[in-house]
């Protein structure tokens, strides 16, 4: 009965390596593996004994096959693949795109000197979201898709697993669909006859934009549609990456320069004489934390000390914990008012007062005048600046902005007023600010017409203000540009949309 037994065993594997070698004792054998269920390694035994394509001996060897063709039956079609990359023959991207989009698991087998493998179709959203993955790492291995950082970003190191993070999301914000533009393109070149399964296929991403956050950072990617292809395109993502947590700050007079970035205030002496920081104050939303300084620092000239405020972001405002509870968009849009005050004097003269707010926000980085008054009324209660002697020069103030407008309208959209208003509120308190408002227009109609609108835009920012806050209008100047001075592409309705803008620039002293 044993030897029955055996035989029977014998008999199977004899039958399942004919089906699989078409028991062809001469020819050398093959073995199949699936790499992704459109792909498969081909490795040829270097060995004429087999058996289940293993090889009898052990100094045999399996190498990937460089040459043949590989006939691939899906559906109601058969593809003949040939010039396999180190092994690897892999179904042409029109035809995944098209198994992708049936609705339906397909069975793909593949034939390859009479050896057979079946892979199946993706079909559930995980699944094929891994071929959305796959083909992303591709882009990135190859170097074809980068991010690049646009004009607001305050992070200014690439490479890093911030980047390798974002890249990672990318899949889950994308759907494998069917080029419509080239395929309409396809049956105008190719009539009737045309087959589907040759159709082009685009990553298309849903929603437009990504929001994430990863420790202090948050930011917004710009998704665009990307071609799935054989032979890729590079693809560049635009990427805005900002600290919202603590903004970078920079702010500086003829003997301080004050710089926050990644939550260390580096306070650097420029002046020729040694001199004395005598207090540091962080000002942050309403709120003043004044115990920065456990005790004065001696500066030499040229000299910086690095002061870290994990602990005031950490115990005394919570930031953490607050940005941790929101979502990333919500991290995104929100604004901060962010800044320093310093104290420092020279051995033989009187204290000096450098004190600046900023309003941080994904879309400006901008001095804010009403809160820098605050800041300074603070700063000069705590330290009864002397009257006498060398005292500091006044305190410049600086609000720039950008409003945007819709097309063929001056009027002012609403989320822009508090902008005007910040504006209008420090002008009423400091009476040496002045500003100058540009107006600009996208390129749709004549330059004449664009000109008019372009200044008209500019009137409209500058009658809010006199009106509202009876400024003077002899301190906002107003000029038009039209169509001259674009800042993004014309071509698109985006472009179009930043070009439609004013921008603004207002400039006083807090003396």
């Amino acid at each position: 009965m044993f030897r029955t037994f055996i035989n029977s065993i014998i008999a199977v594997v004899v039958l399942c390596s004919a089906d699989a070698f078409a028991a062809d004792s001469s020819k050398p054998s093959y073995m199949l593996e699936m790499v992704t269920p459109y792909s498969v390694r081909v490795l040829k035994n270097s060995c004429d004994e087999k058996l289940y394509g293993v090889p009898a001996d052990d100094n045999c060897t399996r190498s990937p096959v460089t040459t043949g063709t590989m006939s691939v039956a899906c559906g109601d079609a058969v593809h003949k693949i040939t010039d396999p990359l180190q092994g690897v023959f892999s179904l042409p991207s029109s035809r995944v795109g098209y198994l992708e989009n049936m609705g339906k698991k397909t069975d793909i087998i593949w034939e390859y000197e009479g050896t057979r493998i079946t892979t199946t179709s993706n079909f559930t959203p995980d699944e094929k979201q891994q071929t959305i993955k796959m083909y992303l790492d591709k882009l990135a291995a190859e170097k074809l898709l980068t991010l690049q950082l646009g004009e607001h970003s305050d992070f200014d190191r690439s490479g890093t697993i911030l980047f390798d993070k974002i890249r990672s999301s990318l899949p889950k914000y994308y759907r494998l669909k069917r080029s419509e533009k080239q395929s309409t393109q396809n049956r105008k070149e190719h009539g009737a006859g045309f087959q589907e399964d040759s159709a082009a296929y685009d990553l298309v991403p849903a929603p437009s934009r990504m929001f994430y956050k990863y420790g202090g950072y948050t930011g917004v990617v710009e998704l665009v549609n990307i071609g799935f292809s054989d032979v890729p395109a590079p693809v560049v993502l635009k990427t805005n990456i900002i600290n919202n947590v603590l903004p970078a700050f920079r702010s500086e007079d003829d003997n301080v320069k004050i710089v926050c970035k990644d939550s260390v205030l580096h306070v650097t002496n420029k002046s020729d004489s040694s001199l004395t920081l005598k207090r540091v104050s962080l000002y942050y939303d309403g709120i003043f934390i004044d115990h920065i300084l456990d005790r004065p620092i001696e500066l030499a000239p040229a000299a910086t000390s690095d002061i870290s405020l994990a602990s005031v972001i950490g115990k005394d405002l919570k930031l953490d914990v607050k940005h941790s509870a929101m979502s990333a968009q919500e991290a995104w849009e929100k604004k901060v008012n962010f800044g320093f005050g310093v104290v420092y004097g020279h051995q033989s003269s009187a204290s000096a007062l450098l004190s600046r707010v900023t309003t941080s926000s994904a879309y400006e980085l901008a001095e804010n005048a009403v809160e820098t008054a605050l800041l300074v009324e603070h700063m000069e209660s705590l330290t009864r600046v002397e009257s006498a002697g060398k005292v500091a020069a006044p305190s410049k103030v600086q609000y720039d902005f950008t409003m945007e407008f819709a097309f063929g309208k001056a009027s002012v959209k609403p989320e822009y007023l508090y902008k005007l208003e910040t504006v209008g509120q420090a002008m009423q308190k400091l009476l040496n600010i002045k500003g100058i408002i540009e107006g600009h227009s996208d390129n749709v109609g004549s330059r004449a017409v664009n000109q008019r609108i372009s200044e008209l835009r500019a009137d409209v920012a500058k009658q809010y203000l006199v009106k509202k806050y009876s400024i003077d209008p002899v301190r906002i100047q107003t000029k038009g540009f039209g169509m001259t001075k674009p800042i993004a592409d014309n071509g698109t309705p985006g472009g179009r949309a930043q070009n439609r803008r004013i921008e603004a620039r207002f400039v006083g002293a807090d003396d």
